[in-house]
């Protein structure tokens, strides 16, 4: 399992500590002690970057799923409004038994279903607009005909938008775990070669005691 990043950091900053205090110009290989703090210091960053995406991943999440709920809303509504007001033998309810066939399990049953119902609902318009005299358009609520052709034609970006911050998360996921697994790895070699290089007793030594 991943150890987690703030035991990571709180060890770094144990290292730092003790690196600073007794031999700041001791290198383990490549890694110094200025490199060690600079990938220390720059895991909060890191965290608090994951998790502020995390919150727009979200929030895209919560914007696509409004509108698909007025989608599946509209296309349980107005198939039961028509179903009251046509006649028993109107040919439109086929129609409606088409748009019952399409059963709500996903968000592209639901567009599905919501096309349908916008078919059927700009059809029974256009029957009464024809009608002598001309009878106004059906709406349900303050919710128009026009109002579920907007949601069907906004929600294939909003789930675009989804997936794209989706993928940017992902990098941002990839950056927390590079800089964890970077100071993770820093802390422990620092530790092998400090403890080789210092013998037991001296103050060096007995500082890993600050080390958890």
């Amino acid at each position: 399992m991943a150890i987690p990043w703030q035991d990571i950091h709180k060890r770094g900053q144990q290292t730092l500590a003790v690196w600073q205090q007794h031999a700041p110009a001791f290198t383990v290989g490549k890694l110094t002690l200025p490199l060690h703090k600079t990938a220390t210091d720059g895991l909060p960053g890191a965290a608090q970057a994951q998790k502020s995406q995390e919150d727009v991943v979200d929030a895209a999440r919560a914007a696509r799923d409004a509108v698909a709920t007025t989608i599946k809303d509209l296309a349980v509504r107005l198939p039961r409004k028509l179903d009251g007001d046509l006649e028993p033998d109107d040919a439109l309810h086929g129609d409606l038994d088409d748009i019952r066939a399409v059963e709500v399990t996903s968000l592209d049953t639901a567009a599905d279903r919501g096309r349908k119902v916008l078919s059927l609902w700009t059809k029974y318009n256009a029957r009464l607009a024809a009608q002598t005299p001309p009878k106004a358009a059906i709406t349900l609520g303050a919710l128009t005909v026009a109002d579920l052709s907007a949601a069907l034609d906004d929600l294939p970006k909003r789930t675009q938008k989804v997936e794209d911050e989706i993928a940017v998360l992902n990098d941002r996921r990839s950056d927390l775990r590079t800089q964890r697994e970077a100071v993770d790895s820093g802390n422990k070699r620092w530790y092998a070669a400090w403890e080789g290089e210092f013998k037991p007793g001296t103050p060096e030594r007995e500082a890993l005691s600050q080390i958890d």
